[in-house]
């Protein structure tokens, strides 16, 4: 009989490397991040740990995984996790097949809310002539907390990233032109997305082209893999970063669970 035990992510972070080695293309961060502050639930039959589920503090599910054996039965499982656990909403990857055909097979209603960009090609520089750039400290954090115009979601956010060197600012003197964000998904794998944020006083300038050319060549150069999204509806960065040989052939998508 399966039974559903709540616990830490010490317990799933086996099969949470074998979940994330079985997608065709790697994770994306904005669900990365949300797994850090979710739930976590381990599937076990007969005293043998056969899967797991994440589950937000919202009811989000936004990953779902069984091993090989349990997968003919992967409906009825995923159909009782929908139900006993007032699931919501799910975030699925397209690449997450698994997940995928059991919204599916639901007919849930869905929206595409992002673009996962797993590809690039080669193309040519875009360097940021007359400016500087180096990693943000906590010296910089009461600076860049005043950046309100979509610089960071929460304070502790910009926190958490300027401690982890994730921000590079992009200067002119003593002006900032714009931060690049370079933050590795996962310690163990060299996957890392990449992002970017304008001073409004200098878009529509190539600033952003700029800083996405500036963060890949940075990717390349350490044998790292530069991977990106975006929302679906952000049609300026998609073209920053289609401009930057960048391709989405993924998306994100939200399937709204039905109420009966």
């Amino acid at each position: 009989m399966l039974q559903i035990i709540k616990t830490e992510i010490q317990r799933i972070a086996d099969f949470r490397t074998e979940y994330l080695n079985s997608l065709p293309k790697f994770q994306e961060l904005y669900l990365e991040m949300m797994v850090e502050e979710s739930d976590y639930y381990l599937l076990t039959e007969n005293q043998r740990d056969v899967g797991y589920f994440i589950q937000t503090k919202s009811n989000i599910l936004v990953e779902f995984y069984l091993v090989d054996e349990q997968i003919p039965d992967c409906k009825n499982v995923f159909n009782s996790i929908i139900r006993d656990y007032s699931i919501q909403s799910v975030y699925c990857k397209s690449f997450d097949s698994l997940l995928m055909d059991c919204c599916l097979s639901n007919s849930f209603n869905y929206q595409i809310i992002g673009c996962l960009f797993r590809d690039s090609f080669e193309t040519i520089d875009y360097p940021l002539t007359g400016l500087t750039n180096r990693f943000a400290t906590m010296a910089d954090y009461d600076f860049l907390l005043l950046q309100e115009d979509g610089l960071y979601e929460t304070p502790e956010e910009l926190n958490h990233f300027v401690n982890g060197e994730n921000v590079i600012m992009f200067m002119n003197g003593n002006e900032l032109y714009g931060c690049g964000y370079l933050i590795k998904i996962h310690a163990k794998w060299d996957y890392y997305d990449i992002g970017m944020w304008v001073n409004p006083r200098f878009r529509n300038m190539g600033i952003a082209t700029g800083i996405i050319s500036s963060l890949k060549q940075i990717c390349l150069t350490n044998n790292w893999k530069p991977i990106c999204g975006c929302a679906y509806d952000n049609v300026e960065s998609k073209k920053t970063l289609e401009k930057n040989g960048f391709v989405s052939k993924y998306k994100l998508v939200e399937f709204e669970i039905k109420k009966t």
